[in-house]
């Protein structure tokens, strides 16, 4: 794992057995950014990896991994809500790194029950999810904060104005047109 520009990198081992086609051991699900650390691999007439060559071939591939960010006021219901339902729809990328926090929560508090138990209805578990008020560091790792209300996004621009360009109202991305915009309400 390391820094690359505003983002972090992140170095994975993707492996290449005996006897793969060369046209696969090239492309890959993370594209071209791949290499060879030991010599480059040898080809038999039919674009098979030679045996020898392949043992010795190890697949690298750098992903950018994205930090979200998901903002509400005391982090129980909405934001860890949010984070809950968002990991779960990435949890097989790989590339995303989920969390949340509160403008103004108190550290170590268990998500609602209700938030609770909506989750759990999707296999969700918050059981281990503990609150977390939001601090200049979390803030500065996220590649993007995703606000419940135009409050906290008013908040963290006041409070971290070198974050603005990376922070959104969660409803901007709605595809209900009456909903895009708006304030996700607190239960």
């Amino acid at each position: 794992l390391f820094e690359f520009g505003r983002h972090e990198v992140v170095r994975c081992h993707l492996g290449v057995s005996q006897g793969m086609p060369a046209s696969k051991a090239r492309s890959g699900r993370f594209g071209p950014a791949s290499f060879f650390p030991f010599q480059a691999p040898r080809l038999d007439t039919r674009g098979i990896l030679r045996p020898l060559a392949a043992r010795r071939v190890v697949r690298w591939a750098f992903i950018i991994l994205k930090r979200v960010l998901f903002v509400c006021t005391g982090n129980v219901c909405r934001s860890p809500m949010a984070e809950g339902l968002f990991a779960h729809m990435v949890q097989k990328r790989g590339d995303f790194h989920v969390e949340s926090a509160g403008i103004s929560a108190m550290d170590g508090q268990r998500a609602s029950q209700h938030t609770q138990d909506v989750l759990r209805k999707d296999k969700i578990d918050l059981s281990k999810f503990r609150s977390q008020g939001i601090d200049r560091d979390m803030v500065k790792e996220a590649t993007h904060i995703f606000c419940m209300t135009h409050g906290h996004r008013a908040a963290i621009e006041m409070l971290f104005p070198f974050a603005a360009e990376k922070t959104y109202l969660v409803c901007e991305f709605c595809p209900d047109e009456d909903l895009m915009g708006e304030d996700v309400p607190d239960p």
